[in-house]
């Protein structure tokens, strides 16, 4: 069910909500998640350069290579500019949906997804969902 707008409710402008339509499989609880990362007011998108290292140094010299960017320029050309879960075009990032090939990964391995969708996707393997 979705909800209306809350401009209309508290008399200010805001973003509208986010449609669920196009996740139908994706619990309440991510949502309220990525809701709530967006509501800090200091969040800000990390840079590679100045990122707290969650992220290995192997793995994030290997996103910042050459083939890496290879690789994903001819999966997005090959693919479209279009989110594989949600169908939104526009930015796409590379997921990786395993780990298994790093750093010779098969374009079966990778699915590209627009932000959102990404945080989804890896809450839900951080979380086991």
């Amino acid at each position: 069910m979705r909800r209306e707008s809350c401009a209309a409710s508290s008399g200010s402008m805001r973003k509208p909500k986010i449609c669920r339509d196009a996740y139908d499989d994706t619990p309440a609880y991510v949502f309220i998640y990525v809701r709530q990362i967006r509501r800090k007011k200091r969040y800000r998108q990390p840079k590679w350069n100045n990122r707290k290292a969650d992220l290995s140094s192997e793995y994030r010299a290997y996103i910042l290579s050459d083939k890496w960017r290879s690789f994903r320029h001819e999966i997005i050309v090959a693919r479209g500019k279009k989110c594989e879960r949600c169908g939104k075009a526009g930015r796409v990032e590379l997921h990786h949906l395993h780990y298994r090939n790093f750093e010779n990964e098969k374009p079966e391995d990778v699915r590209l997804l627009c932000h959102p969708c990404h945080k989804i996707e890896d809450y839900n393997r951080k979380h086991g969902g």
